[in-house]
């Protein structure tokens, strides 16, 4: 008889502290995991889109932007050659970590990009001081659409979350003269359990089996391109005694990097 009155106290117990302190449901995403992801999608897929399409000469999206934290860096200029033409980027970061500029150079043409914040979010991006990137998160604090204005018209990218996987459906829309015209093309973005990409596909641009080291510096990808499906492409690396790499190359592309430390 005590036994069955200790299960049940325990019974009772086990249902009080569930009411009281309840445990994240599955699949749930904590507020620092939600800020990992936002900024994989921002940085790693969507602001890398943006420069690759400056090249306009890439088979795949490159990934320009610093993948490490960025709270050890007070600036970061890299030089490269990808698609065959001379650029170069130009980062420089709030005190906070945030990314606060970035300065894009290619054939004699410069792109000057700033980053707005709003609480420690990121809810804007100026080139040439206009706002022609905005961002919009739903209740719970995940980027939800990304918004790009250029030339009288915009282009929208609509996040779609799927429930149980590391994964997101990207829908696009074009609205031009007030009417918004969905794109039949479905995209996607995967990412691992450390929030960084595995796999995409976002506009011309695919990519899948994306590799990292245990810094999370990318070292091997495959990509399609107009030619052939699943070129195989990745990265080796110098690295400074900080451990960030300052130069890397694959073939004849290469970068170099300099950076200035806080």
């Amino acid at each position: 008889m005590n036994q069955t009155k200790n299960y049940w106290f325990i019974g009772l117990f086990v249902i009080v502290i569930e009411i009281f302190c309840p445990i994240h449901a599955k699949g749930a995403m904590r507020k620092t995991d939600i800020r990992k992801l936002n900024k994989a999608l921002i940085f790693d897929l969507f602001m890398n889109y943006e420069i690759s399409e400056r090249n306009s000469n890439l088979s795949t999206i490159v990934d320009y932007i610093p993948g490490s934290d960025f709270k050890s860096f007070r600036s970061i200029r890299t030089e490269s050659n990808m698609g065959g033409k001379d650029e170069m980027c130009n980062f420089e970061f709030n005190k906070n970590g945030t990314l606060n500029s970035m300065l894009y150079e290619i054939e004699g043409i410069t792109y000057n990009y700033e980053f707005n914040y709003e609480n420690k979010i990121l809810e804007s991006v100026s080139i040439g001081g206009n706002k022609k990137i905005l961002f919009n998160y739903n209740k719970k604090g995940k980027l939800q659409t990304i918004k790009r204005l250029a030339n009288g018209r915009s282009w929208e990218c609509n996040f779609n979350y799927i429930n149980g996987e590391n994964k997101a459906e990207i829908k696009t829309f074009v609205t031009l003269d007030g009417k918004k015209i969905a794109n039949p093309e479905e995209y996607f973005v995967t990412w691992n359990d450390q929030f960084k990409l595995t796999a995409y596909s976002l506009d011309i641009y695919a990519a899948k089996n994306i590799k990292y080291s245990r810094k999370g510096d990318c070292i091997s990808f495959s990509f399609n391109s107009v030619r052939k499906d699943n070129n195989q492409s990745g990265w080796e690396y110098t690295f400074d005694n900080k451990g960030n790499w300052i130069d890397r190359k694959f073939k004849n592309e290469m970068f170099k990097r300099i950076i200035e430390y806080k």
